[in-house]
């Protein structure tokens, strides 16, 4: 793992076709994305749009992933608070890319004056869950049902990190 051929570069609509790929692999294989039916084209500019920062996790100038930090409900009470969100192509996970561009939005959270970051994951992404928990995040919250994909229901857990 070269960590040192890691670079992020903020989202544009020249990473369109690579993130909506990654997105979309999510979207038909597990419960991390919780779109019922995959992103198309448009979709993109709408994802950019709600996003504070966003940037795209490049390895040796191939895409291999993309992170946010989103608005938290849409209400300025909640300024200080983002949602999180990162997503790594499968055949990058578990090799410390993740943390890494946790580090990175962590940083930008830091220097926009958020103090807490929210990541709302399905509660049967134990991978997800338990990336969250190594990275200093704990459970806040939880919604027993709320979910249905692929003809199953799941819930949500809120983790939270107060930075």
């Amino acid at each position: 793992m070269l960590l040192s051929s890691l670079r992020f570069e903020k989202l544009s609509p020249r990473h369109r076709s690579e993130v909506i790929d990654i997105y979309n692999y999510y979207v038909l294989n597990d419960t991390s994305a919780f779109n019922a039916s995959v992103l198309s084209d448009g979709d993109y500019d709408l994802f950019m749009q709600r996003s504070k920062t966003a940037y795209a996790i490049l390895l040796n100038d191939k895409t291999i992933g993309f992170c946010t930090l989103g608005n938290f409900l849409g209400f300025s009470a909640f300024d200080k608070t983002a949602t999180l969100s990162l997503y790594i192509d499968p055949v990058y996970t578990a090799k410390g890319y993740g943390s890494i561009a946790l580090d990175k939005l962590e940083c930008d959270a830091r220097r926009l004056g958020i103090n807490s970051l929210v990541s709302i994951v399905s509660s049967d992404n134990e991978a997800s869950l338990n990336f969250h928990l190594k990275n200093g995040f704990a459970e806040s919250g939880y919604l027993d049902g709320v979910g249905e994909k692929f003809g199953k229901s799941f819930g949500l857990v809120y983790m939270q990190k107060v930075l």
